[in-house]
């Protein structure tokens, strides 16, 4: 079986599997005949609702798959085939999944409800979500309709949005165009108190088969500004002459900026609740509203919080060579970030453990300066690798400071125990302190 994740998805797509001319099993696109695309930014958050609709132009009944590529949260899908088949998706809860794994297992039924992980349709792929369509007769349209979360990257100052719609051509019909069967539309709300109704509405252009003199919005048209929003677009390259074909994907920046700390809060509720007043609400309807708390931070922030962090250095024998430069010029790096109001301490570790000092010290340049001149008289001494003690050493010092505290692990790996050492911290009370690795070489164990 042919796996999609051997192909680059970068669109919503649709496929089935078929044998080509050289008896050998190659994956195939159904045509894209149009998909709308509706996209809410509120602040950090983006909801995108797509429909689209593709159409069975072969002479076969087809078993396919809607593959669509986001690192987003998938809501919800509904999938209409031809004029008599609906396939909806829904979330369930752990309590009512639990339920249905106990029920099943009660029965004498024998299909099976978990993912078969030999099926690689049903294996986890990062940022792919995937649903079988089975039996999709010659002819058939499919109407999809789709709702996922994502969370927006910052990036250089700005929240970033990229939804993939770069269709090759092979998956559109080859007499229409990418603008033909794409839309966008898009609407920020960077819920300010000083705006009116809070949107901005953002919609896609034609494609440009060449350069014009407004080459930087031929992404978008603004087409209505009513609250402070600044605005910077991404320029990339193209190639011109067949960008109608394949089209592009939507990318959007914009700036939310605020003189203070903003908290927001926005609730979605049943349309036919919301128009009910608030006192005939059916206080046993199994209806449930939803909300959403946006928290904004100050574009200029007044004060900093104080940090603890405790460097963890591997000393060991696998670090000799360029590892060990490497790693030290990390640490050291890491030591000239440090603010006045910062703490830090230091370990260099094999199967020893050597501290620069028992607790934690001012972020002072006489204090970072020393360290420095101290870490270096500690190269690797051919030392076998004991990683827990001084992460448990670190984790005790953290806990006795008021700071924000943190552990910065430095490491090639190379030990056996790893998966033991993070069920030992995740099993510890009250566990505040936040654990970086930064792993070095090419020994690097599943969790550093």
């Amino acid at each position: 079986m042919t796996s999609v994740d051997s192909h680059k998805i970068s669109c919503p797509s649709i496929f089935f599997e078929a044998e080509n001319e050289n008896n050998t099993t190659q994956l195939y696109s159904i045509h894209c005949k149009r998909l709308d695309v509706d996209v809410e930014c509120y602040v950090s958050t983006a909801i995108v609702s797509m429909r689209g609709e593709w159409t069975n132009q072969t002479d076969s009944t087809l078993d396919c798959i809607f593959a669509l590529p986001t690192p987003g949260t998938v809501m919800n899908v509904t999938l209409n085939i031809g004029s008599d088949r609906v396939i909806t998706t829904a979330i369930v809860s752990n309590k009512d999944r639990d339920e249905l794994l106990k029920n099943h297992a009660a029965s004498e039924e024998t299909v099976d409800i978990i993912p078969e992980p030999a099926n690689p349709y049903e294996q986890y792929l990062a940022d792919l979500f995937r649903l079988p369509i089975y039996d999709v007769k010659a002819g058939d349209t499919i109407r999809i309709q789709c709702q996922y979360l994502q969370t927006l990257e910052y990036v250089k100052k700005g929240y970033g949005l990229l939804i993939k719609l770069k269709f090759p051509v092979s998956t559109i019909s080859e007499n229409t165009t990418w603008d033909d069967i794409v839309k966008v539309r898009c609407k920020i709300n960077a819920l300010s108190p000083n705006t009116k109704d809070g949107s901005h509405i953002v919609e896609t252009t034609r494609c440009k088969e060449e350069k014009t003199e407004n080459e930087d919005n031929h992404y978008l048209i603004v087409s209505r500004i009513n609250h402070p929003l600044s605005f910077f677009f991404k320029k990339k390259k193209y190639i011109y002459n067949s960008l109608s074909e394949c089209g592009r994907d939507f990318e959007l920046y914009y700036n939310v900026q605020s003189d203070t700390v903003a908290v927001h809060a926005i609730r979605k509720g049943h349309e036919e609740e919301e128009e009910e007043e608030e006192e005939e609400r059916d206080e046993n309807s199994s209806e449930k509203d939803s909300m959403c708390l946006f928290v904004t931070p100050p574009a200029k922030p007044q004060y900093t919080f104080g940090r603890a962090l405790f460097f963890l250095l591997d000393r060991s024998g696998s670090m000799g060579g360029d590892v060990f430069v490497e790693a030290a010029k990390a640490l050291m790096h890491g030591l000239d970030e440090l603010r006045e109001s910062d703490q830090f301490a230091i370990c260099v570790f094999d199967h020893r453990q050597i501290y620069f000092r028992v607790t934690l010290v001012d972020a002072t340049p006489e204090n970072i300066s020393l360290a420095k001149e101290w870490v270096m008289n500690y190269s690797p001494d051919k030392g076998t690798t004991v990683m827990d003690l001084p992460i448990q050493k670190a984790l005790e010092v953290l806990d006795t400071s008021a700071l924000l505290p943190f552990i910065i692990l430095i490491t090639d790996g190379a030990v056996k125990n790893e998966r033991e050492i993070c069920n030992d911290i995740s099993q510890r009370n009250n566990l505040r302190t936040r654990i970086f690795t930064l792993g070095i070489g090419t020994y690097c164990n599943w969790f550093s």
